[in-house]
């Protein structure tokens, strides 16, 4: 019996010193943002220790009250006023600093976990969900942020109360500082129980909603699909699923808290009943005044805050640490294309194209069995090759070791005589041209679309592009043409008009190398023909490898690769093959059966595409 089991990317919990240990990582983040951690600091920490003058002035006002020294008791809100008014133009000053702090290191952790996604290679993203990785970008990048940018300087300034007021407690009365002292360590040591019984399943929740985020990014991506096999209910079922667990998780939470949480506001409270009584037998006994107790019960309640959310800044913590832990597992991930210091560059660009050479290479993905097998070929100067055979005999991963999406375990692959890897990516991939079989277009205009990889090409560059790829034809009659927006990835339009204008895409860039992959598929053989006709114009200007199955674009190649189990069966032009190959006698029977068969739905597909409005 088969059962679904979700993917689950992080398999291991995170202990707390490992938590606490990226937690301090993070703090590295404060480096360009110094001052305004400075000025928030420094402002908190001057705001609590004014605060504590408020309940002295208060304290003293009594005393004058008993004294009837009322003259006394107006410089008294003279002074409350004054230190209300720095008080407030302080916590303005902080807040402003932290939000400052806060936002720009927000963006700087963005902006560093896009660079490095950009920069890994594709295996780490063979493994990975894109709902996941959007979740760690999103939400824990903003958990992170709240503390870093609120949550620190919050703790500054309640640790300052927590060391100024018991010293001022101790000058009032040491009796009855004792018995608020006393209370402190125990408030403390529930906080930490509290937190260390918390993070695991914090960090849980965080997980549980980056695949609640995945499965809903996929759903949505996938909606045809769904609809099309009438699953929406199921699908549903599975998201409500995912979300019962996340609420789980988080009812743990609240279950935790209300054992702990119960604890900071009892025992606070029950230590002020014992201050009040105490307190009456202290002034009753002439060891403090009226206004003194006062002003130490005012400031006892100064602290009684900061003892209180003691747990809820450690609770905060708790979750930005667990919110770091995922962000660095994506910081630490060390898939990429690894880059000379020191790169080749490529010989001038001759008019007669670009050769390729695959010298004994060997590559296979982590299953470890190997989809390339010791394969070697010599690909001539604007030489077009096809590339065919069986599904799953290394036709797309070897058209994918040419920009170096993945590197071979053994051999190398030589462009113009430079080993790839001894190329900058940057320059290997600017030289290289690739459609594939399922175009992606982003939700720009066409005229953006096809300027992605050269953003300086003219609009004559664009038109002659549109022109070559057979998609004049139904640009000119979308309602803005080449400035006409496309829906997101393309979806507005045909699969055989996301081709062409995919095809378009590739040849604005001029590349020394041209991959298609499969790159007809969804148009008509008429359509076809004139891309085919379009392309042997320019082909002898680049080298073009075509992963073919239709006839007709085999027909364009001067070579035929026929490809078995990892390796070159036989290499030869079509009428040296047809006679010769076997295999390619099958491939080319199979594929003109199945052409007969589609052709009908093709043509019906390419004549609404000449109709002229989005599909």
């Amino acid at each position: 019996m088969l059962t679904r089991v979700s993917p689950a990317p992080e398999q291991q919990q995170a202990t707390p010193d490992g938590g606490w240990k990226s937690f301090k990582r993070l703090l590295t983040f404060f480096g360009p943002f110094k001052r305004d951690l400075a000025i928030s600091v420094l402002a908190g920490v001057a705001l609590s220790v004014l605060a504590t003058r408020i309940p002295k002035i208060i304290g003293d006002s009594v005393n004058h009250f008993k004294a009837e020294d009322f003259d006394a008791i107006g410089g008294e809100v003279r002074s409350l006023l004054i230190v209300a008014a720095i008080i407030a133009v302080l916590g303005a000053s902080r807040r402003v600093a932290a939000g400052v702090m806060s936002l720009g290191m927000e963006q700087t952790i963005r902006e560093r976990l896009f660079s490095h996604l950009t920069g890994l290679g594709f295996r780490f993203f063979d493994k990975q969900q894109t709902g996941q990785l959007l979740s760690r970008v999103t939400s824990d990048v903003s958990s992170v942020r709240f503390f870093l940018g609120y949550g620190l300087t919050y703790s500054f300034m309640h640790l300052t109360k927590l060391i100024v007021v018991p010293i001022i407690l101790i000058r009032l009365d040491i009796v009855l500082a004792l018995m608020v002292i006393a209370i402190m360590p125990l408030i403390v040591f529930i906080s930490v129980r509290f937190s260390r019984r918390s993070h695991p399943v914090m960090r849980e929740a965080q997980q549980k909603l980056a695949l609640v985020t995945a499965h809903g990014e996929e759903t949505i991506v996938g909606a045809r699909v769904v609809r099309s096999f009438g699953q929406e209910d199921r699908e549903v079922a599975r998201f409500r699923s995912l979300t019962d667990d996340v609420v789980e998780r988080e009812r743990e939470v609240m279950r935790i808290e209300g054992r702990f949480k119960p604890l900071y506001i009892y025992i606070p409270n029950l230590t002020l009943a014992a201050l009040l009584v105490v307190g009456a037998y202290r002034i009753e006994a002439g060891a403090i005044d009226t206004g003194d107790f006062v002003q130490f019960f005012f400031q006892v309640l100064l602290i009684t805050g900061p003892l209180r959310i003691i747990g809820n800044l450690l609770n905060r913590a708790q979750r930005a640490t667990a919110s770091s832990d995922r962000l660095f597992e994506l910081l630490d991930a060390d898939d990429r294309i690894p880059q000379r210091d020191d790169p080749s560059t490529l010989p001038p660009r001759s008019e007669s194209g670009s050769s390729l050479r695959f010298s004994d290479v060997t590559f296979g993905y982590r299953d470890g069995r190997p989809v390339i097998d010791d394969l070697s070929l010599d690909v001539q100067p604007g030489e077009t090759i096809a590339l065919i055979g069986a599904t799953g005999c290394g036709k797309t991963t070897l058209a994918s070791l040419i920009p170096r999406f993945y590197d071979p375990e053994h051999g190398s692959v030589e462009l113009d005589g430079v080993d790839l890897r001894d190329l900058s990516l940057h320059e290997l991939r600017r030289s290289i041209g690739i459609v594939d079989q399922e175009p992606f277009l982003f939700s720009a205009t066409i005229a953006d679309n096809l300027r992605f990889g050269n953003p300086d090409a003219t609009d004559e560059d664009v038109l002659r592009a549109i022109d070559a790829a057979q998609a004049s034809e139904f640009v000119d009659k979308l309602p803005n043409g080449v400035l006409t927006v496309v829906g997101e990835r393309g979806l507005t339009l045909s699969g055989g008009q996301r081709q062409r204008l995919a095809i378009a895409r590739a040849l604005i860039v001029d590349p020394r190398i041209l991959i298609l992959d499969d790159a007809t598929a969804s148009v008509d053989s008429q359509v076809e023909e004139r891309i085919s006709s379009a392309l042997s114009d320019i082909g002898g200007q680049r080298t073009t490898i075509v992963i073919a199955h239709r006839p007709s674009t085999i027909a364009l190649a001067d070579r035929v690769v026929v490809m078995a189990h990892g390796r070159i069966e036989d290499v030869g032009t079509h009428d040296e093959l047809i006679q010769r190959n076997a295999t390619y006698q099958l491939v080319h029977e199979q594929r003109a059966a199945r052409r007969e068969f589609l052709l009908d739905e093709t043509e019906e597909q390419d004549s609404e595409e000449r109709t002229g409005g989005l599909a």
